[in-house]
C-alpha cells in the first residue's frame, strides 16, 4: 500500500457510518467475513457515548472482527483505497502501553479531517468471540441468531448520546446480536480478570452493558435477554461494579472470581490475552515486547 499522502486522497467523511460502510464493502468485495465491534457497535446498540464524540459524530477508532484464517488478507483488501499503513512503529498511539483496550492484530490509518491518526483496527475472532460462528459474507439470513445489520428495526432510534439504528442506503454493516455480544464480553472479562492489561477495559464495558439492561427505553437488551449462568454472571458483575451496598459488592466480586477460577481450571477459558501485531509498511514480522509484532 502506498504511504504517500500525495497518492492517498484524504477522506473527509462526516459520520462514522460512512467509514464503516466503506470498510465493510472493501472486505466483502474480497470475500473476507467481517463484523463491527467495540465502541461503534456499543453506540449502535444504544450505549451512551461521550458528549465530544456525539458532537463530532466521530469515534476515535473503528474496530472489526475477522476470522483468523483470513485476517492476513485485510491489508491486500484495503490496498489502493484511502487507507495508509502505519509508519510509527511502537510509537503509534494504537500501541500505547497505557491503553487498556486490547491491541489490534492489524491496523491501518485513514486521513479524516481533524483526526490525522484515526485508526481502523482488525482483530482475530479467536481473541474475542471464540465460541461463535464466523460472520456470514454479505447480509445475514433472516432470523440469524448471531448477527444483524446496523439498520435492523430492532435497534433503537438515534439518541443524544448514542448512534442507534443507522440509516439505510449504505453498504450493509454487520454487528453481533446484543445478547451474544454481552455473553462474549462477559467471557472476555472473565478470561482477562488476571494477568492481562485488558482487564479494566472489559470491566468498563460490563458497566456499559449493565446500564443498557436497566434502560427501560431501550428494549434491545433487558434482564430477560440472558438466561442460566450468564444471567447470574451479568448480575454479579452489576453488584460488584455498580452497587452501593458493600455486601452486594463483596458477593458479586466473590462470585465472579469463583467462576473465573473454576472455568479456568476446567479449560473453559482461553489464556489471558497479551498478544497483538500491527501492519506497517512491507511484510516481515518483527517481535515487539511480549507477543506483539510489527509487520514491516
Amino acid at each position: 500500500m502506498n504511504n504517500s499522502s500525495n497518492d492517498t486522497p484524504a477522506i473527509d467523511w462526516t459520520r462514522d457510518g460512512d467509514l464503516e460502510s466503506y470498510v465493510a464493502r472493501a472486505l466483502d468485495d474480497k470475500q473476507i467475513p467481517n463484523c463491527l465491534w467495540s465502541d461503534g457497535a456499543l453506540s449502535i446498540y444504544g450505549c451512551p457515548s461521550s458528549q465530544e464524540m456525539v458532537a463530532n459524530h466521530r469515534q476515535k477508532s473503528s474496530a472489526w472482527m475477522v476470522p483468523d484464517r483470513v485476517i492476513h488478507r485485510v491489508p491486500q483488501a484495503l490496498a489502493g483505497t484511502s487507507f495508509v499503513s502505519c509508519t510509527e512503529g511502537e510509537d503509534c498511539h494504537v500501541l500505547d502501553k497505557e491503553r487498556v483496550h486490547p491491541f489490534p492484530d492489524v491496523h491501518v490509518h485513514v486521513h479524516r479531517e481533524g483526526q490525522p491518526g484515526y485508526a481502523v483496527e482488525f482483530y482475530k475472532q479467536s481473541r474475542l468471540f471464540w465460541g461463535l460462528p464466523p460472520p456470514p459474507l454479505g447480509v445475514p439470513r433472516s432470523g440469524d441468531p448471531f448477527y444483524m445489520l446496523v439498520t435492523d428495526e430492532r435497534l433503537s432510534e438515534p439518541a443524544v448520546l448514542s448512534r442507534g439504528r443507522q440509516p439505510a442506503g449504505n453498504h450493509p454493516v454487520k454487528i453481533l446480536v446484543p445478547t451474544h455480544y454481552t455473553i462474549g464480553m462477559a467471557l472476555l472479562a472473565l478470561r482477562d480478570l488476571e494477568e492481562s492489561m485488558n482487564r479494566d477495559h472489559w470491566l468498563g464495558v460490563m458497566k456499559q452493558l449493565w446500564f443498557m439492561i436497566i434502560d427501560d427505553e431501550n428494549p434491545i437488551l433487558d434482564s430477560n435477554s440472558l438466561t442460566g449462568v450468564y444471567h447470574n454472571i451479568m448480575y454479579a458483575f452489576g453488584d460488584w461494579l455498580l452497587s452501593r451496598q458493600p455486601d452486594r459488592v463483596q458477593r458479586g466480586h466473590e462470585y465472579i472470581y469463583r467462576v473465573h477460577h473454576e472455568w479456568k481450571a476446567a479449560g473453559r477459558l482461553p489464556p489471558p490475552d497479551r498478544g497483538a501485531f500491527f501492519w506497517g509498511p512491507g511484510g516481515d514480522v518483527i517481535p515487539l515486547a511480549g507477543d506483539h509484532f510489527v509487520l514491516q
